[in-house]
């Protein structure tokens, strides 16, 4: 397996309290991009930890939380966090690339 490269280099910490930006965005999909890049395809149907998903839901879900997100962060007016951060939730049926 080949070995992931270096994550970029974040900026200063902010506050906890501060905003989700662009550039958080950008940089959360960045090193999770960098650091699946080398999982083997047949790995994704496995559970991810001690998870109830397994890999792909996982990763499913995640994108699906970062996308929420950057749709929110265009929003004029926003409050600091979006409504139901925090929460979780299964998809209610999986898509998988096969």
């Amino acid at each position: 397996m080949p070995a992931v490269p270096p994550p970029a280099e974040p900026g200063p910490p902010r506050p906890a309290s501060s905003p989700v930006t662009a550039d958080d965005l950008q940089l959360t999909v960045r090193r999770a991009v960098d650091a699946l890049r080398p999982a083997p395809a047949d790995g994704w149907g496995r559970m991810a930890g001690t998870l109830e998903w397994d890999c792909w839901e996982t990763v499913e879900h995640l994108a699906d939380d970062l996308f929420s997100y950057a749709v929110y962060a265009d929003l004029p007016g926003r409050p600091a966090r979006p409504p139901g951060a925090g929460t979780a939730s299964r998809a209610p049926e999986r898509v998988s690339p096969s």
